[in-house]
């Protein structure tokens, strides 16, 4: 779990600063982050600068959960403008803070742990909260995410499912579930991965070590079907620097070499979904014909 410690070092009560008064804040010395916390105009906030803000502000038994939650418990996917995600026990809806959502929703004692930033959902809920989300392409690299950070199974989910029969979106939990894979290490190759799997195509794992007639090791790919002998793997900016793409290319060579078809993905190819399917169907139909 992330510490808190690193987090909200400049962050005032306002009742802490008796000569301020409401028309400064905003002012050129000091910004209002939440009800009735401040912290100096100049400094440039972090997410965890506004979560624990919001923490100051809020009643010992709200529960901050969804997404929030996940970067408490290691994810970091939130950037410093996200939404604070906030719920209370009971249903009962939480008054508002300033940059804050909140919800009431209804948590099983077994649904929350204390933590240095009070009252947080445990992993198992946290995971229920990101499943339900409509959309697959956000829910499950916060999943894998999530998964990859605390090490929880993903059977650890279903008894929270149990307890929440009817919930709103409950529909999206196996579908999210069914595709993910902590071994993601990225939000971009979760993406991908999920892209392919909903276009129909083979399942990918994530991560796959490669390894020569002889058991040594070849290489790591990001994305591999070990039945068909393909990989894929997706190319961010840390790839442009021309001695990273020296090695990429020698290292590439070898996974070829060992018998393997290998697409790389890059930015422009990702954006162009059509183009990136049809890459793909031809890389996955030259492994059924030829086997490599």
């Amino acid at each position: 779990m992330r510490s808190i410690d690193d987090h909200g070092q400049l962050l005032l009560r306002a009742t802490d600063v008796p000569d301020l008064v409401p028309a400064r804040l905003g002012g050129p010395l000091l910004r209002r982050v939440a009800r009735d916390v401040v912290a100096p105009a100049q400094h440039s906030l972090t997410y965890g600068d506004r979560v624990r803000a919001t923490r100051l502000a809020l009643p010992t038994d709200a529960v901050l959960c969804g997404t929030t939650a996940a970067w408490i418990h290691g994810v970091d996917q939130a950037s410093a403008a996200h939404p604070v995600e906030v719920g209370a026990r009971h249903g009962r809806r939480v008054r508002s803070v300033d940059g804050r959502t909140s919800r009431g929703r209804s948590f099983h004692p077994d649904d929350v742990q204390d933590s240095g930033w009070g009252l947080v959902t445990t992993p198992p809920r946290t995971a229920y909260d990101l499943a339900r989300d409509p959309v697959l392409l956000r829910s499950v690299p916060r999943l894998d995410a999530l998964l990859r950070a605390t090490a929880l199974p993903v059977a650890d989910v279903w008894p929270v499912v149990a307890r929440n029969p009817g919930a709103r979106w409950i529909t999206m939990v196996p579908r999210a579930l069914d595709l993910v894979d902590p071994g993601a290490e990225s939000v971009r190759e979760s993406m991908l991965r999920v892209l392919l799997a909903l276009e129909g195509f083979p399942r990918l794992v994530a991560q796959h070590e490669l390894l020569d007639a002889a058991g040594a090791f070849v290489a790591r790919l990001d994305l591999a079907n070990p039945e068909l002998r393909v990989g894929v793997e997706y190319d961010g900016a840390y790839h442009l620097d021309p001695d990273q793409a020296a090695r990429d290319h020698v290292r590439r060579e070898r996974v070829r070499a060992n018998g393997w078809g290998l697409l790389v993905v890059d930015n422009a190819l990702f954006t162009q979904r059509e183009a990136l399917f049809a890459a793909v169907a031809a890389l996955f139909d030259q492994a059924r014909r030829s086997r490599w």
